[in-house]
């Protein structure tokens, strides 16, 4: 056996490290050939560089050398500085510090992904923003991505193996104090912590990418981050003369070798590290331990790293895996549309021809008996509210997009309703009607059977594609059409007066209803077209109109959403064969509409309840188009308007005369000076409403129709001295402003006004008192009126002239009250 040589001290400042002979009880072996390698571990840097550049010469090796090789080196970041530093140190100081750093960016960009996203817990536990769908493509590339992120951070399987298969090494806390189990520990568990969360950011970016190119950015962003404390150990170790050089080498993926960075004549010529010399030396001596595998736990590391694997993968395969059969099964879809829309189309119309060609034959769920074939589509009466299409709790799809049917439409067994759906051949949403034309093949051909079709478009709801869109005329034609979200997310979506339920619909509070809550309940009980003129005896009114109620529960009879208002008349036979005509007043998807209707024409809507009477009960899913609602003759119709209540609105009558007037799709008509008005007047709280002419009352109209509303809820204005109006607004001899009135109705029954401005208001626009005596018209100051009665006379030039005829909302006698 051959003579064992003696290893000499190595110098080390205020000590002596004597050579320690072999010992059994170690767990490491000294044999000669590891005493000549002992320098890795006791020798001085130059020496190591030496070494591991002559041990990269190919030579003859021994058993012995081979085993050496499965040494572990630690790795040249900042966590092995960590490691080896003191721990009140310069060295340890940075390190802790750009760890911090790495924590606080992966901590911004996480707070950045998940500020918004919703959690949906029927799919995974936290928040996640990701695409309502994706393609294939880009559905493979995120498997990929997954795999190479988890592969690529070195920084989790060289900690697991520091930490489970090389363990610290004694003989290193000989050369350098600071290295401690501890130290050990912690610095292996930074570098664990800093891979993992990489992973997870990357798991967040790849999932929420929508393209390809999304993913290989999220990548660059990440990898950004990972690769700060591996860049900080190379500026460290790196010499002036060739660090930029090196950077940006390293920076693209080349390798440099070791020994090009530490040769002795490199490391003479040139100047310190960027970060100082004391960080440089502390890299070099990084490079120069080793450390033994522990050899009964290194046989297994290839099993270890497929474990460790399998753990940090599968998590993140079946969360991606729930995500994606989400995604296909249309669960973000549903979540990211609006379950129903608002849609208002313009006044454009298609003159249907008799060639026209219909599938209506199979349609059960809407009664077509009263359709006219070649009465001209307007596409004003489908405008309303539209639905998506679920079957089972599952979004129905075309082009991976929702289908929005029209409100109260059998998508099943109904031809004759409205559809919005995506042509994903042209990128753009399709409007038809299935039952018309082609539309049938039109389905399957995008290109064919559409009414109305949207700009080129990648959106997934419908209420964000333009408004900019073609109709189908006779010629294609530029219209607009408005869509809107008709769903709730916030209480503010309810107008305060309701809360917002799970299924996005309102739940309105006592005294409030329509689908924001944004009507008072109950309606008013009745209606009547109110005539404006310049004194109170060119004021008239026609009425009244009756609400239209259930006879079950008395609940008012709804058609797009609105109230339904009518009369019955009699008229000539020559009019109507049974002599009796409807007049209703309702809401056809954008105006009110005051139409006639003769009763056999409604026949399906009376019913015989017993005595010799019939009642008028309308369904409540009445069809603009397909019902005629226009019926025998067109009176009435308004302004464009969102309006529930239907008062207020400027009217149009319609006239069949050849004299001056406006061409539109109701025929010619006229600016009217009326308007209809609820004869429920709100004065029972406010004395000032019906003004200084005029005493709030109980109204006497007698409604079976209205169960509703109660006598005590229903209210009018009598008037005195001549005044008239449903205000007693209207002075006997003065000029009205319409607009004053309507600005001053508004603040007082809103109570927008405190009371003193409401009094200013009132002595600013209402005329002042007015006392007929004799055929002279005096005038009483208000001043005069407020201090002892005094009454001031003032002749004026004009007496007021009382015409004949009744005015049922004035009175001629200077002591009653109007009668009605």
């Amino acid at each position: 056996m051959p003579k064992v040589p003696k290893v000499p001290s190595v110098p080390i400042p205020d000590m002596d490290i004597p050579f320690v002979p072999k010992s059994n009880k170690t767990s490491y072996s000294m044999e000669a050939s590891e005493i000549n390698n002992s320098t890795d571990i006791y020798g001085n840097d130059e020496e190591a560089g030496n070494k591991r550049a002559k041990s990269e010469a190919p030579h003859d090796r021994t058993w012995e050398e081979k085993e050496k090789e499965e040494s572990f080196e630690l790795e040249e970041d900042l966590y092995s500085l960590l490691y080896l530093a003191r721990t009140c140190s310069m060295t340890t100081f940075v390190t802790v510090g750009v760890f911090l750093l790495q924590m606080f960016i992966l901590g911004l960009i996480f707070a950045d992904l998940t500020a918004e996203a919703p959690v949906h817990k029927e799919v995974v536990f936290f928040p996640l923003e990701v695409p309502v769908d994706i393609p294939t493509t880009v559905a493979v590339a995120q498997f990929v991505s997954l795999l190479v992120a988890t592969i690529k951070e070195e920084d989790i399987f060289v900690s697991l193996k520091a930490l489970i298969v090389v363990g610290h090494d004694e003989r290193v806390s000989v050369r350098f104090p600071g290295a401690t189990p501890l130290k050990w520990w912690i610095a292996n568990t930074l570098r664990f912590l800093t891979g993992l969360l990489n992973v997870a950011v990357s798991f967040f970016f790849i999932v929420g990418s929508s393209t390809v190119l999304e993913i290989f950015e999220s990548f660059a962003a990440v990898e950004f981050v990972s690769y700060i404390d591996n860049m900080i150990f190379r500026l460290a170790k790196w010499y002036a003369a060739m660090g930029v050089f090196v950077f940006v080498l390293t920076w693209f993926g080349v390798a440099v070798p070791n020994h090009c960075l530490l040769s002795s004549s490199t490391r003479h010529s040139t100047n310190r590290g960027y970060l100082g010399k004391m960080l440089q030396r502390m890299t070099i001596k990084v490079e120069s331990v080793q450390l033994e595998n522990r050899r009964e736990k290194g046989r297994y590391w290839a099993l270890l790293v497929f474990v460790f694997f399998c753990l940090t993968l599968i998590p993140l395969l079946a969360c991606w895996t729930k995500v994606r059969l989400a995604q296909s099964q249309g669960f973000y879809l549903k979540q990211a549309v609006s379950p129903r829309l608002v849609v208002r189309f313009g006044d454009d119309e298609l003159k249907l021809k008799r060639s026209t060609q219909f599938a209506l034959n199979g349609t059960t769920a809407r009664d077509l008996s009263s359709y006219d074939r070649t009465a001209t589509l307007e596409y004003a009466f489908f405008s309303g509210s539209y639905e998506i299409v679920q079957r089972d709790g599952k979004l129905e799809r075309h082009g991976g997009r929702p289908i929005y049917v029209e409100r109260d439409a059998n998508y099943r067994n109904d031809s004759a309703y409205s559809i919005f759906y995506y042509c994903e051949e042209q990128s753009t949403w399709v409007y038809t009607i299935l039952g018309l034309g082609n539309a049938t093949q039109g389905r399957d051909v995008c290109e064919l059977g559409w009414l109305a079709v949207s700009e080129q478009t990648e959106e997934y709801s419908l209420e964000k594609v333009p408004q900019n869109w073609k109709v189908w005329t006779g010629i294609v034609s530029d219209s607009i059409v408005k869509i809107e979200s008709d769903s709730c997310e916030l209480p503010s979506d309810c107008s305060l007066n309701g809360v917002c339920g799970e299924d996005k619909v309102c739940k309105c509070n006592e005294g409030w209803q329509g689908r924001h809550c944004n009507v008072e309940a109950p309606y008013c009980p009745a209606l009547a077209f109110v005539k404006y003129g310049k004194t109170s005896y060119e004021y008239s009114f026609d009425g009244p109109f009756e609400l239209l109620t259930n006879e079950d529960d008395g609940s008012p009879i709804e058609i797009y959403e609105r109230p339904v208002y009518y009369r019955k008349t009699p008229v000539d036979a020559s009019v109507c064969k049974k002599e009796e005509r409807y007049e209703l007043y309702l809401y056809a998807g954008r105006r009110f509409f005051m139409t006639f209707w003769c009763e056999e024409d409604l026949s399906r809507y009376v019913v015989d309840v017993g005595g010799g009477k019939t009642e008028f009960r309308l369904q409540q899913n009445l069809h603009a188009y397909w019902d005629n609602v226009l019926g025998l003759e067109l009176k009435w119709f308004s302004e464009v308007t969102d309006s529930h209540t239907g008062t207020g609105l400027q009217m149009f009558q319609v006239r069949d005369s050849y004299s001056t007037g406006s061409q539109s799709a109701f025929g010619i008509f006229f600016e009217s000076q009326g308007t209809f008005e609820c004869l429920n007047v709100p004065c029972e709280d406010d004395r000032t409403v019906c003004g200084r002419k005029g005493k709030c009352a109980k109204y006497d109209f007698q409604s079976r129709i209205a169960p509703n509303t109660t006598l005590e809820a229903f209210h009018k204005c009598t008037c005195s001295d001549f005044y008239g109006g449903l205000y007693c607004q209207f002075n006997p001899n003065g000029t009205y402003a319409k607009e004053h009135f309507s600005e001053f109705q508004a603040n007082v029954t809103s109570d927008k006004l405190e009371k003193p401005s409401i009094y200013e208001y009132q002595r600013r626009y209402w005329e002042p008192l007015v006392v007929a005596s004799g055929g002279v018209v005096t005038v009483i100051r208000e001043e005069d009126e407020e201090s002892n009665n005094d009454i001031g006379v003032v002749e004026l030039n004009e007496t007021a002239v009382f015409p004949g005829g009744s005015n049922i909302f004035s009175n001629r006698s200077n002591s009653g009250e109007g009668e009605l």
